[in-house]
């Protein structure tokens, strides 16, 4: 599926997980291939079930982000954008202090994950909450050195000599976000308002076909066909 989404990306270039164990497993071994591959490599990563209405503010807050962890090499960036309702659906981010975004990057305090209806609507008033969209910008170095210090198993396991295809399966499914972004002190947000949205449920699909005015087929609460 991934080759026929993506032909111009050469085989090598995929990295295929021989089992599902979440997202940080994944960074790590990306990070360890890249890191082999070229010692100074940025890494961004980015969620697939995710919704851009506005592509270009979203490509102009991954370049900053680039920007900055290219001055910052040991700095780990999250994109995150103002809360348009209080969601219970989406993680948070919780800066140090409210700003009106005049510089590119600004210390994360705190991530929280998905709150109560009451904590939503009250992080909603609070210019110092954002949504979390899951997108990360790093360098591979960076991860590689601090998923050393806070996930040594994981780390170990991925990037030792042995089999990882025979490993895998015994690594724990944990995200990235639990493993390191939660855990780490290094972490920055730039911050965009490019009309996001998480397509992790069919409610959430359904939302940005009817916002999109696209045409769908749905049986017993699922999506079977977009026209």
């Amino acid at each position: 599926m991934v080759r026929k989404d993506a032909p111009a990306v050469k085989g090598d270039n995929l990295i295929l997980e021989p089992f599902s164990r979440n997202t940080a497993p994944a960074v790590i071994l990306a990070a360890k291939v890249l890191f082999k591959k070229k010692k100074d490599a940025l890494m961004v990563v980015l969620p697939a079930d995710q919704y851009i209405h506005d592509e270009s503010s979203y490509i102009d807050a991954v370049r900053k982000g680039i920007d900055f962890v290219n001055n910052h090499r040991n700095g780990i960036v999250v994109l995150a954008t103002r809360p348009t309702e209080p969601s219970t659906a989406y993680g948070y981010v919780r800066l140090r202090r409210a700003k009106c975004w005049t510089r590119r990057a600004e210390k994360v305090k705190e991530f929280i994950e998905k709150p109560d209806l009451s904590t939503a609507k009250r992080y909603l008033r609070n210019k110092r909450y954002l949504w979390n969209t899951g997108a990360f910008i790093f360098s591979a170095s960076g991860i590689l050195d601090a998923a050393r210090r806070l996930v040594p198993g994981i780390y170990d396991t991925v990037t030792g000599n042995r089999d990882i295809g025979k490993m895998y399966e015994r690594l724990p499914d944990i995200s990235i976000d639990y493993a390191v972004m939660e855990r780490a002190s290094n972490i920055y947000c730039v911050m965009g308002e490019y009309g996001w949205q998480d397509m992790g449920s069919f409610e959430s699909l359904k939302s940005i076909l009817k916002r999109e005015s696209r045409r769908f087929v749905s049986r017993g609460g699922k999506i079977v066909k977009i026209i």
